[in-house]
């Protein structure tokens, strides 16, 4: 994938996924677990494609940056963090009871 080579934030969140997996393994999760978790993995990640496409779009068709220009890119990010805070409590909800 081309944003994986070039979104750093994108490969954080690979290498949090990753985790993600390996401790779903190795807590034996129910079917519903993985549901709920791959679910929220595929939000932060879809999230941070949009995030990255709309920022790459904008830098190339604007030749100048203005107010809206950083508010759209500021919204997009926050989408990012939305679900991203949103799939950490959700990872906290499966996995703490577990350790």
């Amino acid at each position: 994938m081309r944003v994986f080579a070039l979104e750093r934030n994108f490969r954080i969140h690979t290498i949090i996924t990753l985790i993600i997996l390996i401790l779903g393994v190795y807590f034996n999760l129910n079917a519903l677990e993985w549901g709920v978790l791959l679910g929220f993995v595929g939000l932060v990640v879809i999230t941070e494609i949009i995030n990255s496409c709309l920022e790459r779009f904008l830098d190339a068709t604007l030749a100048f940056r203005n107010n809206r220009t950083r508010d759209i890119k500021d919204m997009a990010a926050g989408a990012v963090l939305a679900a991203s805070v949103l799939a950490v409590i959700v990872g906290l909800l499966i996995f703490l009871p577990k350790f």
